[in-house]
Parts: C-alpha cells; sequence; structure tokens
C-alpha cells in the first residue's frame, strides 16, 4: 500500500477520531446541564415499528411539557377570577360569588426542564477493537442520575407502564407501575406524563396531591380545569351553575381523601357556593377547622362572611324581636332619665309589617318593624322624644326649632350608644349602622352605612342630606330642611364633645333648652348658640363650645336668621 493511501486512512481516522471527541465533549457539558434526559422506552409486545421507543420518548417529552403549561394555565385563571362581593346575591347562575380560590399546584412544582437522550452512533474502531460501544455506555453512566428510564409493555388487555424516575424530579429515585386500559401510544403518554408530573410534586413539602391515587390527581387537574372554564363562561354571562354542580361531588371526594388540605377544601367550597349546593357552608367551615393552618385574614373574613351569607338566619318570632327592641328601649330609658332627671315609663310596642321602612313614637307607643332588632340606635332615637317634647311643650316641630330639635334626637342616640359602650369617652359617633340599607329596602346586615354621622354630617351614605356649615342653612320651608339643618347642631355638638366629653358637653346642651322654650318658632342657630355658649360658662367650657359654633360658621351673636339660597332644592 503506497503512503498516499495509508495517509488518507489515517487522516479519515483521525477525522472520526476528532468527530467522536466532539461529540463526546458536547456529551460530557450536556450531562451536567440541566434538564431531565428522557431515554428511549423499551417496548415490549408491539414490534411493528422498531422507532417505537423513541415516537413514545418524544411524545412524552411534549406532553410532559403540555401538561404541566395546562396546570399553570388553570391555577392561573383561576386566581385571577375576581371575587364578587360575599354579601352581594348572585348576578347569574353559576357566578363564583366567594371565588378567591387558592394555588393548589405551584407551576414550579409540576414543571419539568427535559430533553431527549442524544443516543450515540458512532461505529469507530482502533486497531480493530469496536469503540462506538464504549461511547453508548459512557454517555448512559454520564447521565444516569437524571435520565427518566420507561418500560411499556402491550397486551390484548391494555398496556402496562414502568418507569423509574430520578432523584431530579421526584427528590429521590422512585418506581412507577401503572396499568393502562388502552394501548394506543396517546393513552400511554397521557397517563405517563400525569405519573411523573405527580411525582414532581412529591418535591413540595407543602403540597398534598403527591398523597393521592393517579386517577385521582388526573381527576382534580380537570376539575382545576373545567372550573377555569366555568368562571370564564361566567364572566361571559354564560349560565354555568349546574356545570357547576357537577364538580361538586368530584372535589368533594378529593377533600375526603385529604381532608387536611385547606387549600382544596377551600376550592370545594367555592364550587359548591357558585353551584348553590347546600353543602357550601359546611365546606367553609371544614376549611376553617382545619387545625395548624396560617389563613391570611383577609381569606378568613371572606370565608366568614360567606358562612354568615349562606347559613339560613333562625326564624325568630314577633315576640323575640319584640323583646330585643324593648330591651333596647328600656336601657334607653335609664340611660336618659338620669341625664334629663325624669321618671319617663317604658312606652307600649306595636310590631310593625317587615316591609315598613320606618320607626316612630305615636303618644305612647313604640311603632317599628322586627328588623330594628338589628338597628338599637334608631329605638334610642325615637326614646329621646319624649324628653324633647316634654321639655319643650309647645314648640312647633318646624324650620329652625325643629332642625335643633332633631339634631337633640341624634345627639341623645349617640349618648346612649356610648354609655352602652361602657367606654365614658366619645368613640362612636355613628347614627344607626346599617339603616342606610333598612330606608332603601335592603338588608342592614349586608350594609352597614349609617343613617347619620354627627362627625362627618353629609358623609354617611351617598344620599345623606345634612350640612355641617351655617354659609349652607336650607330655607325653612323646604320640607327637609329639618333633615338638613339638623347636621349643623350634630357638628357643633360633635366639635364640643370631643374636647370635654359627651357626658358633660349633653349637660349643657340640655341646660340651653329654655332658650327653644322661649323663642319656639323663632329659635335661630345663632341664638341657639349663644344660649349653648352661657349655659357652659357654669362648665367652664365656654371656650370650647364658642370654638365648636366657628368651626360650622354659626355667627356668634344675635341675628336675624340669614337663609342660603343654595340648598334651596334639596330633596328629602
Amino acid at each position: 500500500m503506497d503512503s498516499s493511501i495509508r495517509f488518507a486512512l489515517y487522516l479519515i481516522g483521525f477525522t472520526l477520531l476528532v468527530l467522536a471527541n466532539v461529540w463526546f465533549l458536547r456529551s460530557l457539558r450536556s450531562s451536567f446541564s440541566r434538564g431531565i434526559v428522557i431515554d428511549s422506552f423499551y417496548v415490549a409486545g408491539k414490534e411493528n415499528d422498531p422507532k417505537i421507543g423513541d415516537h413514545l420518548a418524544h411524545m412524552l417529552q411534549v406532553r410532559l411539557q403540555q401538561r404541566a403549561a395546562e396546570i399553570e394555565a388553570y391555577q392561573n385563571a383561576i386566581l385571577s377570577h375576581k371575587p364578587a362581593d360575599s354579601r352581594r346575591k348572585q348576578d347569574r347562575a353559576g357566578a363564583a360569588r366567594a371565588f378567591l380560590p387558592p394555588s393548589l399546584l405551584d407551576a414550579k412544582s409540576v414543571a419539568v426542564e427535559t430533553r431527549l437522550l442524544d443516543k450515540v452512533d458512532i461505529d469507530v474502531s482502533l486497531a480493530g477493537v469496536q469503540l462506538g460501544g464504549f461511547f453508548s455506555w459512557l454517555q448512559r453512566l454520564m447521565n444516569r442520575d437524571h435520565t427518566l428510564r420507561c418500560a411499556v409493555t402491550i397486551d390484548p388487555s391494555g398496556a402496562t407502564f414502568a418507569a423509574t424516575v430520578p432523584a431530579a424530579i421526584a427528590g429521590k429515585p422512585t418506581a412507577i407501575w401503572k396499568h393502562i386500559d388502552g394501548t394506543s401510544l396517546n393513552d400511554i403518554t397521557y397517563v405517563a406524563a400525569d405519573a411523573i408530573l405527580q411525582a414532581k410534586l412529591a418535591t413540595d413539602a407543602s403540597n398534598q396531591a403527591s398523597a393521592l391515587k393517579l386517577e385521582e390527581f388526573q381527576s382534580l387537574v380537570s376539575i382545576l380545569g373545567e372550573t377555569a372554564r366555568l368562571n370564564h363562561d361566567v364572566q361571559l354571562g354564560r349560565a354555568a351553575k349546574s356545570e357547576f354542580s357537577d364538580l361538586v361531588p368530584k372535589a368533594e371526594a378529593i377533600t375526603k381523601v385529604l381532608p387536611q388540605w385547606f387549600e382544596m377544601t377551600y376550592l370545594a367550597a367555592s364550587i359548591a357556593d357558585a353551584a348553590d349546593h347546600p353543602d357550601a357552608a359546611k365546606l367553609y367551615r371544614a376549611a376553617l377547622d382545619i387545625p395548624s393552618k396560617d389563613i391570611p385574614a383577609e381569606t378568613q373574613h371572606r370565608i366568614e362572611a360567606r358562612i354568615a351569607d349562606l347559613t339560613p338566619p333562625v326564624e325568630r318570632s314577633a315576640s323575640d324581636a319584640e323583646k330585643a327592641i324593648m330591651a333596647d328601649a328600656q336601657y334607653a330609658l335609664q340611660a336618659l332619665n338620669g341625664v334629663f332627671q325624669k321618671q319617663l315609663t317604658l312606652p307600649k310596642f306595636k310590631l310593625l309589617p317587615p316591609d315598613e321602612r320606618n320607626a316612630y313614637i305615636d303618644r305612647n307607643q313604640y311603632n317599628a318593624p322586627a328588623v330594628v332588632e338589628l338597628l338599637p340606635d334608631v329605638t334610642y332615637h325615637e326614646m329621646a322624644w319624649p324628653f324633647i317634647t316634654q321639655a319643650l311643650p309647645g314648640v312647633p316641630y318646624e324650620g329652625v326649632a325643629g332642625s335643633i330639635m332633631r339634631s337633640y334626637a341624634d345627639i341623645c342616640s349617640v349618648y346612649v350608644k356610648q354609655q352602652k359602650s361602657m367606654t365614658g369617652t366619645p368613640v362612636d359617633w355613628q347614627l344607626a349602622p346599617g339603616g342606610a340599607a333598612w330606608v332603601d329596602g335592603k338588608n342592614p346586615a349586608d350594609d352597614r352605612r349609617p343613617l347619620f354621622s354627627l362627625a362627618e354630617p353629609g358623609k354617611a351614605h351617598p344620599h345623606d342630606i345634612q350640612i355641617a356649615n351655617y354659609s349652607q342653612l336650607a330655607d325653612p320651608q323646604n320640607p327637609s330642611s329639618m333633615y338638613i339643618n339638623s347636621g349643623i347642631g350634630n357638628k357643633a355638638f360633635y366639635e364640643t364633645a370631643v374636647k370635654i366629653g359627651t357626658d358633660k358637653a349633653l349637660r349643657i346642651w340640655i341646660d340651653a333648652l329654655p332658650y327653644l322654650q322661649k323663642n319656639r318658632g323663632n329659635s335661630n342657630y345663632p341664638g341657639f348658640a349663644a344660649a349653648t355658649i352661657a349655659a357652659a360658662q357654669s362648665q367652664g367650657a365656654a371656650t370650647a363650645v364658642m370654638d365648636a359654633w366657628r368651626a360650622v360658621k354659626v355667627p356668634l351673636k344675635q341675628a336675624k336668621l340669614k337663609i342660603s339660597k343654595t340648598r334651596r332644592s334639596a330633596e328629602a
């Protein structure tokens, strides 16, 4: 053999060795890189396609990526669903009204970074020794700690999937053995991917999904997907209550397997809530009862609110409501008898129809619907009127005099509330929280906005018409002027009480009542202010009272009534 031929052979051999080394270095680099290596499946019982093992490996890689992406998308869709107000009734069928589900399957916990095994296929011999097998062995050796090896046996009854999941996926080497009813490549890879992802969840100690059977885990993923889809349908205005109902038993089945999994129990409760299922409240309670769970305060409050909304109220008889209302009336009388130095007795009581949105004293009878049981300030307010009218016989309840009289009733009701709170200092300046909803024909338990606020007249709710500035005084001929203008007296009393105390301020206001009795229908705020300042002299509080009236812009001298035209159009 001449030298040129030998040179060519050596060159070819050298080139092959260089290529082998290039592959070796690339394989070495990939062996230490992140990611799980999926080896070709070993397949028994299906010999038609020699490449079927490679096909299954590739399909499994794609299915793992797809399934992880689906779970992340489902969870994100559920978490981004905006919960409706827990107190608002369902606007359309199937709306998940309190739906603020927790994260059950964290995206990082199910994501698996994979690559296919780039198998050695080099046929090299040196000095008559085959080297290709050595490279193949070396490749598998270097990748063994993060290689996913799978085997499938196919027979007429179905397929059996077996795998050794490396520690890089499951935290420790884990064996999977699963019978599959179908024999198609899709059937095999779908089950294989779910089994591997569930094993991956074992690396998250806080997640309990790894304790489920594979079928239960698949059901959980299906529940997440259906919930995300149904929430989207609801947002588009489609009815979904019946479909949510179909999910309830599936979700409840998982809560029975893992009763200490808060996130799952809360999800099941939210689904039941969306379906108007009778188990919703029970599931919410079960979630709160799970021990050793650090539930965020906002979530706990939302759950408690839903439990309250979903729990039917105990049916109370008319006599029960009457007893509660009259107990409030008795307390108010006791407190006001003390401060007015009177001995008034408890009036008779008449229960009004449920749709009546008013409460009032008529001679010696108190009239109120049962809902006033939830609004004790209303009763305190009405119990104040006998004291006011007895102190002011013949004073007409109209004009500015009527506004001041009404302010007295507001002040007395807040005084009684503060006395009942046992604090001894001003703490609550709102009159009848829930009253705004009541007068609108709604449930006062659902909306706690007050009727009035002594601290901020006109700001208790959007329709609050009281004012806190004398320059805005409404025309006394306006039928609503007594409500509007009473805010001036309320604010002046508040400014006084926060400086000297409610008890002392009320004593001054009571001592100023003779002004109204003397001036009757000619009473005005500047004159009443002067009367309170005079009454405050003996209490050493004249400066505080003067400052209070200045705060509401009332002139501190006797003057003719100045009527602001800006409030003439105000409505009740």
